[in-house]
């Protein structure tokens, strides 16, 4: 039984030439719009969004993927400040 092992251990896992994270937000800003509106527009608005987030997510810090829904506010973190909070009085 022959095991692949990759050539770094800190590398990601890719598919096609994407890492999984900017496949699977690729995959759903192309093919599940495209699919259910039937729209060719979609697929060059959802080729252009993917692009801004890779481009996004390689100028970022490594917990970006992580962290953009909390940048967003659409998820708190236990025991941290809300995201769009500014001044706290106490």
């Amino acid at each position: 039984m022959k095991i692949r092992f990759p050539k770094h251990i800190n590398s990601t896992n890719k598919i096609l030439l994407f890492d999984t994270d900017e496949f699977s937000v690729g995959f759903s800003l192309i093919v599940v719009p495209t699919l259910v509106f039937k729209n060719p527009l979609l697929i060059i608005i959802g080729l252009g969004l993917t692009g801004l987030y890779i481009h996004v997510k390689k100028m970022a810090p490594r917990s970006f993927s992580k962290h953009l829904p909390y940048y967003l506010g659409l998820k708190e973190f236990k025991h941290f400040k809300h995201s769009f909070v500014e001044k706290f009085y106490e």
